[in-house]
C-alpha cells in the first residue's frame, strides 16, 4: 500500500504548520484492491460459519423437556443437505434388533485374535557320523547309534505332555527315527516334510571337519557364510529361504496348534537366526546340539523364542482361555501382553 501523500497550504496568518496540513486520500496498491475487496465476502463468510454453527449446536442439544437428542443434521447455508446419523448413537435397526455399527465391529475383529501357534525345533538324535565329527549332509541310510535312540526316547517322555497334534520330519533315515518314538507315544504319523531336508554340502559331504577346516573356504564359511556356497551345494541363504517357506507353511495350515518339527543342525540354527532378527552371517552363534528342543510361539504381532536348545525339561504350553476373554475385554492392555502363556 503506498504511503499517504501529505499536502500543506500556506496562508497569510500566523497559524501554526499542522493546522494547514491536509491528508491526502490513501491510494492502494493492485494487491490492496484486492485484499479491500474480499473484507465484505470474508465478513459474510465468517458471519454464516457461526450462524451454521449455531443451528447445529440447537439442532443436535436435548430439549429442556428431558427429550432424547434428534439426529444430527448436517446444515449448509441454511440448506438441508443430507440426514446423518451417527452409529454409535443411533443405531439402525433391522426386525427389532440393533444392528452393531462398524466401529464397534472393527474392534471386536482385532481383539478376537486367534491362539498361538507353537512350533517345537527338533534336532535328529546322536549317530556314528557326529560323534566323529564328519559332515553326513544328505547321505542315505545314517542311523542313529545307541545314544540317539536313548535321546530320541527321552524326547518322547519329555514332549509326551505337550498338545501336539501333528509331526514333521525331514526324508533323512536320522531324522524319522528320532521322531518316531513321540508318534509312537501321542498316536500321531509322521509326515515326511522335504522343505526341511538337510543342507546340501556338495563335494563337502561325508568330509571330516578337521580336514575341512583346513581349507581357505573354511574361513569365508565362518566370516560370510551367507555369501558362500559349497561346492556344487547350496548356499546358506537358499537353505534359509527354503526351511522358512516350509515352516511358514506349516504354522499357517496348524494355526493355534503345537506341532513337532525333526529336522537338522543347520536347517534349524538359520531358521532360528531369522525368527530372531539375527543377521544370516552370525547364524553361528547359535548353538543346536544333537536331540535338542527349541520352541517358537507365533501371535498375531510376530514369533516369539520361547526357548533353544534345551536339552532337559520343557515347560507344558497351554493356553488359558479365560485370560484370553478377559483380554479381548480390554484392547489396550490385550495389546500388550501375550494371549496364551507358557507355563511351569
Amino acid at each position: 500500500m503506498a504511503n499517504a501523500v501529505m499536502a500543506t497550504n500556506h496562508c497569510s496568518c500566523a497559524c501554526p504548520p499542522w493546522a494547514t496540513t491536509r491528508v491526502a486520500p490513501t491510494k492502494f496498491s493492485p494487491a490492496g484492491y484486492a485484499i479491500r475487496n474480499r473484507i465484505p465476502s470474508l465478513r459474510a463468510s465468517v458471519q454464516n460459519r457461526f450462524t451454521r454453527k449455531q443451528i447445529r449446536s440447537t439442532i443436535e442439544s436435548p430439549l429442556n423437556t428431558g427429550a432424547e437428542a434428534r439426529p444430527c443434521k448436517r446444515v449448509t447455508n441454511l440448506i438441508q443437505d443430507s440426514d446423518v446419523e451417527t452409529e454409535e448413537r443411533q443405531p439402525a435397526k433391522i426386525a427389532g434388533e440393533e444392528v452393531e455399527c462398524a466401529s464397534a465391529r472393527k474392534r471386536r475383529v482385532n481383539d478376537a485374535s486367534p491362539r498361538m501357534t507353537f512350533l517345537f525345533l527338533i534336532r535328529h538324535g546322536a549317530n556314528d557320523w557326529t560323534e566323529r565329527g564328519a559332515l553326513a549332509g544328505r547321505t542315505p541310510c545314517v542311523s542313529l547309534n545307541e545314544t540317539g535312540r536313548a535321546q530320541a526316547q527321552d524326547i518322547a517322555e519329555r514332549l509326551n505332555a505337550q498338545p501336539i497334534t501333528a509331526i514333521y520330519s525331514s526324508p533323512l533315515l536320522r531324522c524319522i527315527e528320532t521322531a518316531q518314538p513321540l508318534a509312537t507315544a501321542l498316536n500321531l504319523p509322521v509326515r515326511v516334510e522335504p522343505g526341511i531336508l538337510e543342507v546340501d554340502y556338495g563335494d563337502w559331504r561325508g568330509g571330516e571337519l578337521k580336514e575341512l577346516s583346513k581349507r581357505p573356504e573354511w574361513q569365508l564359511v565362518q566370516l560370510f557364510p551367507g555369501g558362500f556356497r559349497f561346492p556344487r551345494g547350496e548356499t546358506l541363504r537358499e537353505v534359509q529361504s527354503r526351511v522358512i517357506m516350509t515352516l511358514e507353511r506349516i504354522r499357517t495350515e496348524h494355526e493355534g496348534e503345537a506341532v513337532a518339527v525333526y529336522a537338522h543342525g543347520d536347517v534349524l540354527r538359520t531358521s532360528l537366526a531369522y525368527y530372531l532378527g539375527t543377521p544370516l552371517d552370525l547364524f553361528q552363534r547359535i548353538q543346536i546340539s544333537t536331540a535338542s528342543v527349541s520352541l517358537v510361539a507365533f501371535h498375531r504381532l510376530g514369533p516369539r523364542i520361547v526357548g533353544m536348545n534345551d536339552i532337559g525339561g520343557f515347560p507344558v504350553v497351554k493356553w488359558d482361555e479365560q485370560k484370553r476373554k478377559s483380554d479381548n475385554e480390554r484392547p489396550d492392555k490385550a495389546a500388550k501382553e501375550p494371549r496364551q502363556k507358557v507355563s511351569v
